[in-house]
């Protein structure tokens, strides 16, 4: 009985294991990014007003909210990789990433986002999986 709960267990922890690698499918350009530019938590969107990283960033800065949108599943990503300030511009670079198909996810809204200080800056552009797909927009 206890052989057969010890490999139940490793056969578990395996198959968890290979379902975490199996996550995050190859990099594609996603066209449904909303971009928010908050000045204040009055502006906040329903899905970041619980955020309080984003609230005590507002004190000292406007955001801006970079979101994938409404999501009916988890596994949807947006990861922040770098942003880069060049006189009043601001340059965001992010990567997302999907749910695998025929991987099990929960099912409940989702809302993945990011949120970037401006720290001043006039414009934006934004580089997604590598492509570049906002170029120089106003704040």
């Amino acid at each position: 009985m206890v052989k057969n709960t010890w490999l139940f267990l490793i056969l578990l922890l395996i198959g968890g294991a290979i379902m975490g690698l199996n996550r995050r499918l190859p990099l594609s350009k996603i066209d449904d990014l909303e971009y928010f530019h908050i000045e204040d938590s009055d502006d906040l969107p329903g899905f970041a007003l619980s955020n309080q990283d984003l609230i005590s960033d507002l004190d000292n800065s406007t955001c801006l909210i970079i979101s994938r949108g409404e999501k009916t599943s988890g596994g949807y990503q947006i990861d922040l990789v770098s942003t880069k300030f060049d006189g009043d511009h601001l340059t965001v670079e992010l990567n997302t990433s999907d749910p695998k198909p025929g991987s099990m996810n929960i099912m409940v809204l989702t809302y993945p986002w990011v949120h970037v200080k401006t720290k001043g800056a006039k414009t934006y552009s934004v580089i997604l999986n590598q492509d570049l797909i906002v170029k120089e927009q106003y704040l």
